[in-house]
């Protein structure tokens, strides 16, 4: 016999088992079978329950614990269990774990090694497939092909059965604890919130009193971002979404945002660079002799129109009203750079375009005739030399940029 110990919630997931591996698969009879979600293979009518399950129990040569969520909250599923390890030590049963998904190996508190705990997948089921064929030869049939079939039927099913699956009305201590720490974090914030909201009112209030815009400026609120912090997210964007861009490629991204499909084109031409592989990645795309962005390129041009809406002080009210940092702010950060930023190379291979790093110093210096600024050696180092570093190398003219273009 095979008793199969379940959790009547699990039924979903459990029914099939049955259904399709013992009976279809492996066409073992009723009678052979102890299931008590189904009126078949259950408790008869008239019997008591306790006796009952002990009695079927001893009778089986191959017990089946289907362990899960719900199993551990069955006082009923529990005493199987430990029944189902004492039998099993003194050599009168073989024992089957399958574990449901969301439960671990520690959840069983070892009360069965972990070399008997299989996971409800197809390696899970093969597993059955050869204890049952060695352990039950004498009630199933010999049709290997019948059990594998109905195995696999089971699994295409699986997912969509345990969904179907209620949880158990209570948790574990850890859960419950991590429950507790989680709602005190979002009270903590509520609470956060509530001060925010009256700070807002009272600030809504004063403005009501106020005349002119000098007024609104002396009274507004700090806002967690700084002018510095808006720049600088800005500046990331565009250098992250530029990433993958080879170093020829990021040249020509520059051309054709300042300059338009025709000039930038030209100079693709002129300098010779290679862009295929930015072509493949959807950064540009080629009609006729011109080339233009991509799609993937017009959503990173987004953000540099975005970083040049920044800079412009047509639009400094919105920009404050955006962010929430003064006008003052804005014009300092502003003095420290070019006049019109987003038109500046020395900016954008600064700021916007992070080349890769060259691991080779040899192969750096065989590409000195493509770069925008010359570089000045140190004195320890000649040009046959070969240098392998894995830092980023970056050119010395005056103040030195950050990043430069290699083509």
């Amino acid at each position: 016999m095979i008793f199969v110990s379940h959790a009547r919630k699990d039924k979903p997931v459990t029914n099939p088992f049955v259904d399709k591996i013992l009976r279809l698969g492996f066409e073992i009879r009723a009678e052979h079978i102890f299931y008590t979600s189904h009126p078949d293979t259950g408790i008869s009518g008239g019997d008591y329950i306790n006796g009952s399950i002990f009695r079927k129990l001893l009778q089986s040569k191959l017990i089946v614990l289907f362990l899960s969520k719900n199993y551990f909250d069955s006082p009923y599923c529990l005493c199987e269990m430990g029944a189902a390890r004492l039998l099993k030590e003194q050599g009168k049963a073989d024992v089957f774990i399958f574990l449901f998904p969301g439960l671990s190996y520690k959840d069983m508190q070892g009360v069965f090694t972990e070399n008997m705990v299989v996971g409800l997948d197809k390696s899970g089921t093969d597993s059955f497939i050869n204890m049952a064929s060695s352990v039950c030869s004498a009630i199933i049939s010999d049709r290997p092909a019948a059990y594998t079939r109905e195995a696999d039927e089971f699994l295409k099913k699986l997912s969509s059965a345990l969904l179907e699956i209620a949880p158990p009305k209570t948790v574990s201590i850890e859960e419950f604890s991590k429950l507790q720490t989680e709602q005190a974090a979002l009270v903590a914030k509520l609470s956060q919130t509530g001060e925010k909201n009256n700070d807002l009112q009272s600030y809504v209030t004063k403005l009501e009193e106020l005349k002119d815009r000098h007024d609104v400026d002396a009274i507004k609120p700090r806002t967690a971002q700084k002018v510095e912090e808006a720049y600088e997210n800005l500046l990331t964007a565009i250098a992250s979404q530029l990433m993958p861009l080879s170093n020829s490629g990021k040249r020509v991204f520059f051309y054709l945002w300042k300059y338009g499909p025709e000039e930038a084109s030209r100079r693709v031409g002129q300098n010779q660079l290679d862009i295929g592989h930015d072509v493949d990645k959807n950064f540009f795309c080629k009609d006729g002799s011109y080339y233009y962005f991509a799609s993937r390129g017009d959503k990173v041009k987004e953000h540099v129109d975005a970083l040049n809406h920044f800079f412009s002080k047509d639009n400094l009210v919105g920009l404050c009203q955006q962010y929430g940092f003064q006008e003052s702010e804005w014009e300092q950060l502003i003095k420290n750079l070019p006049v019109e930023p987003m038109q500046d190379i020395e900016f954008w291979e600064e700021n916007c375009l992070p080349l890769k790093p060259l691991d080779n110093l040899a192969v750096f210096e065989d590409k000195l005739n493509v770069l925008s600024h010359p570089l000045q050696l140190p004195p320890w180092r000649t040009p046959c030399q070969t240098v392998t570093t894995n830092r980023p190398l970056t050119a010395q003219k005056g103040s030195p940029p950050k990043m430069i273009f290699l083509g």
